[in-house]
């Protein structure tokens, strides 16, 4: 049975198409949404020239979720490891500089079999297509299992 630590190309082309799909839509949405503070005059100002921070643009949510639980979590990687699963050049988790892509095959896994808010705020439903096939996996692999 596939798991997220192993690169696309173990998964048959009919359902790898689902999960580069989905790389490609978190790729751009990353790309484009980037947090960005700027300055605007205090509403009450204390001094001449008082001025106040506020966000202008925003992290996807699913980044900043991420970036908050881990250390030290990057947005160069991030964009590295999403565009090579879109590509499909992933690699396995074992070879270490591919941590990233791990960790994007399990956050694009969780929302294909579970769903996932989009960037407007929209509940998106799991794929059921993908979501049928790991349950016919799971009951063909549970099927071959000789109880002792």
């Amino acid at each position: 049975m596939w798991t997220p630590d192993e690169p696309l190309c173990e998964l048959p082309a009919k359902i790898r198409r689902y999960y580069r799909e989905h790389a490609e839509y978190l790729y751009y949405d990353l790309k484009e949404n980037k947090l960005k503070i700027g300055l605007k005059p205090a509403p009450i100002p204390k001094y001449i020239g008082h001025k106040v921070h506020i966000v202008e643009t925003w992290n996807p949510r699913w980044y900043s979720d991420l970036y908050w639980s881990r250390s030290s979590f990057r947005r160069d990687l991030s964009l590295r490891a999403l565009e090579r699963i879109k590509d499909q050049r992933d690699r396995p988790f074992i070879i270490a500089p591919y941590k990233y892509d791990a960790i994007y095959r399990e956050l694009i896994h969780k929302h294909l079999l579970e769903g996932y808010d989009d960037k407007d705020g929209r509940s998106m439903p799991p794929d059921y297509k993908v979501k049928s096939f790991f349950d016919l996996e799971a009951t063909v692999d549970s099927s071959l299992d000789v109880p002792f």
